[in-house]
């Protein structure tokens, strides 16, 4: 203690007291000050990084508003695909194709036949004359008959019911009166024509109920349509093949007048009594057979026959019968495809000159007569019976068990023949092996 001053002793027992306050150990007020200067600051500085970071991560969700391309407009609608996806997500499920179009077999489901039996079919005459090829729409007809007129030139009938909406038809023609009896099986259809034979008194005339198209017309009350509204002249086909051959329709301009003139007439529309025949479908690939081609020469003593000679060829892979007319390809150029029918039917009528004064013929279509039908690259002989003039055509092979056909298009050609004697030819090939 001698190296000590007296004050320094007071010091010393001044922190000794302070340590040692009532048997307790404290913190001195030199040790808390420190500890709180160090502590204090390393508080705030983790407040700090935790508060930077926070606010960092936040500005880094948010769009960076200043650099945004307002160029582009904001999509606030679904698009079409995404859309249609979710449609059908939420519609109801397919239904069966459990109904059968009643014209050409097809199978449809329960709405659409519903649907198709208020339609009314529609026939329409089509030009074949060679200025007037190659026609439009023929591929989407259900049925096309393919008939002789006058001067041993052929015309063609298609109808139209499943599809009636083909935007091109044609060039349309005048009507005859046993194209009448073949479409008045069809619910009586709708027909569509650019004039018909018909009578006015001339002294140079001779009157023939059956070849009177005009009065049929009136005598049966058929619904038949020549209004300017559904018919036009195809600017590009006056050029190359005269007014004659160039007169079109198409649906857009049908379906209206068929509205209009059902509303006029007081037409009784629809098809509910329309007489099925029995369809099936196709063979199978192995049960096919070897059929190769037919050709028709439809009135082979005239001149210019070859000029409407018809051929169908069938292919077996497709199961259908692709066309010719005179040597080439039938293509529809309305479709862009080669006509090509599921069901190749050659039906033989008797027939024979009218003598009126015009050249006109006469075909019976009403009784029952032989029938060839090319199916499945077989051939079925049989007969065909149609028993009055609404009544439906139907088919019978020779053991008389009705004839299914195939379905879809049937094609069918009115071969004409005078009792045993045979006017139009009909030639048949086959395979060699």
């Amino acid at each position: 203690m001698n190296n000590f001053e007296e004050s320094d002793k007071f010091r010393v027992r001044g922190t000794i007291k302070n340590h040692k306050i009532g048997g307790k150990k404290t913190v001195s007020s030199n040790i808390k000050s420190m500890l709180l200067t160090k502590l204090i600051p390393a508080v705030g500085l983790f407040l700090l990084v935790f508060f930077s970071f926070a606010l960092l991560s936040d500005f880094l969700r948010k769009p960076n508003i200043d650099k945004l391309n307002t160029d582009y407009k904001l999509v606030t609608s679904i698009p079409v695909l995404e859309y249609s996806y979710e449609k059908q997500l939420i519609s109801k499920p397919l239904e069966i194709r459990d109904s059968e179009n009643p014209i050409n077999g097809t199978m449809i489901t329960k709405t659409q036949y519903d649907e198709l039996l208020t339609r009314h079919p529609v026939a329409i005459t089509i030009n074949n004359y060679p200025a007037a090829r190659s026609q439009h729409g023929l591929t989407y007809a259900d049925v096309v008959g393919e008939f002789l007129a006058e001067g041993g030139i052929t015309r063609y009938v298609p109808i139209y019911y499943s599809n009636q909406e083909v935007e091109k038809v044609g060039p349309i023609r005048s009507l005859r009166y046993y194209m009448i009896m073949f479409t008045s099986e069809y619910a009586d259809a709708i027909i569509l024509h650019e004039g018909q034979a018909g009578y006015d008194d001339a002294p140079w005339e001779t009157y023939r109920e059956q070849a009177d198209a005009r009065g049929a017309i009136r005598k049966f009350g058929i619904k038949n349509i020549q209004t300017a509204a559904t018919r036009y002249r195809d600017p590009a086909k006056v050029r190359t093949a005269g007014s004659v051959h160039a007169m079109y329709t198409g649906f857009k301009l049908i379906n209206p007048e068929v509205e209009r003139l059902g509303k006029t007439n007081k037409w009784q529309l629809g098809s509910s009594k329309l007489e099925p025949l029995s369809f099936k479908y196709d063979d199978d690939f192995v049960d096919r057979g070897d059929f190769s081609k037919l050709t028709i020469d439809f009135m082979t003593l005239k001149a210019n026959g070859s000029n409407f000679q018809a051929e169908f060829a069938y292919d077996k892979q497709s199961n259908s019968y692709k066309r010719y007319i005179a040597g080439k390809e039938d293509i529809d150029l309305q479709s862009g495809m080669q006509i090509s029918p599921k069901n190749v039917v050659v039906e033989w009528h008797n027939y024979g000159d009218a003598n009126d004064g015009h050249g006109r013929i006469i075909i019976d279509m009403i009784g029952k007569d032989r029938v060839q039908i090319f199916r499945d690259g077989k051939v079925i002989e049989g007969y065909w019976q149609k028993d009055c003039r609404t009544c439906r055509t139907k088919y019978f092979d020779e053991n008389e068990n009705p004839i299914e056909l195939n379905r879809g298009q049937t094609w069918i050609a009115f071969a004409v023949k005078v009792k045993d004697r045979l006017v139009s030819n009909v030639n048949l090939q086959y395979n060699e092996d």
